[in-house]
């Protein structure tokens, strides 16, 4: 099963953002890049067809700064809203 984990920690660092169709990993990455170390990245596809992107910077700092020049950012045909994660969910 999954936990969802709120602590500063399992949080450092993490966004998340929905990804409009046909936009492969790597552009998502590339966005991503000018931030620093991308440690932890996955996308993940939801019940409605739809795909959200999961990425853990390396600190809050670097998280924040994206959120704030990537919001919204153009990837492929659509706009995108960064967002900070406020919990994680990991597996028990």
């Amino acid at each position: 099963g999954m936990v969802l984990d709120y602590s500063p920690e399992a949080i450092e660092g993490r966004i998340f953002f929905d990804v409009p169709r046909n936009v492969r990993s790597d552009e998502i990455r590339a966005l991503l890049e000018p931030f620093g170390p991308i440690i932890e990245f996955s996308i993940k596809s939801t019940f409605d067809g739809g795909r959200v992107a999961f990425a853990k910077l390396q600190s809050n700092d670097a998280a924040d700064e994206a959120v704030y020049l990537l919001n919204p950012a153009i990837l492929g045909s659509g706009l995108v809203r960064v967002r900070r994660a406020v919990y994680w969910a990991r597996s028990r």
